[in-house]
């Protein structure tokens, strides 16, 4: 896949799109082919749109033609397609991490009550993901 002679070098892509099948399938077949890897990857579908963020690695030439060639991509895909170039990253050995999961009747403004929360304390949120049911107490 990544030969010796170029760096691995890695690629944040992101897309946006109507909901259908096979979209992933194709993408990450536009990705494979030329050589690239996925080596992170967070999809979901928000709405009735299809959301998908992935890092690429590969070497210079593999990268450089994704991000030449990522609206082609996109409207093969039926995604809308920004990319950026990044590092990896490199993992702390002083950091605690924990999972935390808050639960609460919906209200406005309880994704900011949240982060602030953390944010006032210096605390890095590294994912976070929310939703919202009908439960028996709540209608």
């Amino acid at each position: 896949m990544m030969g010796n002679k170029n760096q691995v070098k890695r690629l944040l892509l992101t897309g946006i799109g109507q909901d259908q099948p096979g979209i992933v399938k194709e993408l990450s077949e536009y990705i494979a082919n030329p050589g690239a890897s996925i080596e992170e990857s967070r999809m979901s579908i928000l709405g009735g749109e299809f959301a998908i963020i992935l890092l690429v690695a590969g070497d210079d030439e593999v990268i450089s033609a994704l991000e030449e060639n990522a609206a082609e991509i996109g409207e093969k895909v039926g995604l809308s397609i920004q990319t950026r170039r990044t590092e990896s990253k490199t993992p702390s050995s002083d950091v605690l991490r924990y999972k935390v999961e808050v639960i609460s009747m919906d209200q406005t403004g309880i994704v900011h009550s949240v982060t602030d929360f953390f944010s006032s304390r210096n605390i890095n949120i590294e994912s976070l993901s929310t939703d919202t049911y009908a439960a028996a107490h709540s209608g």
